[in-house]
């Protein structure tokens, strides 16, 4: 029996067990924490489990080429070699002091093309799928498949830092991608160790999205937000008092 690779569309033998966010977040979020806790904002409901998310996606040379990008974005977390907290410089043209430029070498469009992985998987499978992308899914497959920016028409893909140094507590939350409906464009964000990804598609997409996007955008500024500012990471904080328990952390909580 043959399987078909959700990337490349090859048929294969096999097909990889593909972590939707990347290994390595999870690895951290493990040291930090003894039993991490998953919310569903859907179901309203909270878990204490180490589960893993994984699907069987991918062939192995497509699971291979998105590890690689993986691991390149992996050092610049909050927990990485070079975290882009500590390395990123000052923009003095800018009056706003959460505006900063990137280190030299940096090559952003890897961090984009991260980004677009993660969005696209979570949109694609059936067992974990959490947010939908309707047409603009094959449109990110083909720029994954090929890295030919024609693909990415009426979809952006832009970047910031949530800062939380020093704040244990907070620095190791990630938050699986989900979508906001009350825009008049396809907006959907998720957060890994700092670094916050959103995916803006549609035609009516605001102009600072062209701006600022990690694949076409020739701009290396960055926006830093303090973590208690940020509003996804408040969401998602937030959503640890009004989630309903189950399992384990239902006895924890009792």
């Amino acid at each position: 029996m043959e399987y078909q690779c959700r990337l490349c569309m090859d048929y294969v033998i096999r097909l990889e067990g593909s972590h939707l966010m990347p290994k390595w977040v999870y690895r951290q979020i493990n040291k930090n924490v003894s039993t991490p806790i998953t919310l569903d904002k859907k179901t309203n409901i909270g878990i204490m489990t180490n589960t893993q998310q994984k699907c069987h996606l991918l062939c192995s040379v497509c699971e291979g080429k998105l590890s690689r990008k993986e691991d390149y974005v992996s050092a610049f977390s909050h927990y990485g070699a070079t975290p882009l907290l500590d390395n990123y410089r000052q923009n003095e043209k800018s009056e706003n002091n959460s505006v900063a430029i990137l280190p030299s070498g940096f090559d952003k469009k890897q961090l984009g093309y991260f980004a677009l992985s993660v969005f696209w998987r979570y949109s694609i499978n059936h067992r974990f799928k959490s947010i939908e992308l309707g047409p603009y899914a094959e449109k990110i497959r083909l720029f994954l498949k090929e890295e030919d920016e024609k693909s990415l028409e009426g979809i952006y893909i832009v970047f910031n830092l949530v800062d939380s140094r020093g704040k244990e507590s907070t620095s190791s939350i990630s938050v699986l991608p989900l979508t906001y409906t009350k825009k008049p464009f396809g907006y959907h964000q998720f957060l890994c160790l700092g670094l916050k990804f959103s995916l803006i598609v549609g035609n009516n997409t605001p102009p600072s999205a062209a701006k600022l996007c990690l694949i076409r955008s020739n701009s290396n500024e960055v926006q830093i937000t303090p973590w208690e500012k940020d509003n996804l990471v408040k969401e998602s904080t937030g959503l640890v008092y009004s989630v309903t328990p189950k399992g384990k952390l239902s006895k924890n909580s009792s």
